[in-house]
């Protein structure tokens, strides 16, 4: 799945809860900004990538709440990390 807003000022929230990706070229990749960013209660299992994120690829700007809860990460694989946010290796 792939979110993608390029309005250089955004007070736009983006709640993802509830999901699984399993089997994917890059589970999720957000392009912001955003005001908040939450990713609940989902699941990121056997993605893969050629280089950072096979989980998830986040590229926000350092004024996005970002939260991660209650997700679990199982067999992602990636050039470099399962999640990356940019300028940040988050795991």
């Amino acid at each position: 799945m792939a979110i993608n807003r390029q309005h250089p000022q955004s007070n736009a929230t983006v709640i993802i809860e509830n999901c699984n990706f399993t089997h994917n070229e890059r589970g999720l990749t957000i392009i912001g900004p955003y005001k908040t960013l939450e990713l609940e209660n989902s699941h990121f299992n056997s993605n893969v990538a050629m280089h950072a994120g096979s989980a998830i690829l986040v590229l926000i700007d350092e004024k996005t709440h970002f939260v991660i809860d209650n997700c679990t990460f199982a067999d992602n694989m990636a050039g470099r990390y399962a999640i990356y946010q940019l300028g940040k290796t988050i795991l």
